[in-house]
């Protein structure tokens, strides 16, 4: 399954990094992503399930100092191949 964000452009290439100053529990964040990207309307109903199985199965539990890394490659697909 491959998940695509319609406002991004296929052209950009980017990154991002996100250094936790907490700890934070996995589930926390698979609950709270589909809640917060709803409310802005990123996604359609089925793109926000999908999303969520995504996340679901690649976010891990983090502490405080760790640092998450997602990058974005549209030559290679252009989103997360959850198989």
């Amino acid at each position: 399954m491959m998940l695509m964000l319609p406002m991004i452009d296929a052209k950009i290439l980017f990154a991002l990094e996100i250094q936790h100053n907490t700890a934070i529990k996995a589930k926390v964040v698979v609950n709270m992503s589909p809640v917060k990207m709803a409310r802005l309307k990123m996604l359609n109903d089925t793109q926000l399930r999908a999303w969520t199985a995504v996340i679901q199965k690649i976010l891990p539990n983090v502490v405080s100092g760790d640092r998450l890394n997602g990058v974005y490659l549209p030559l290679l697909g252009g989103g997360h191949d959850a198989g």
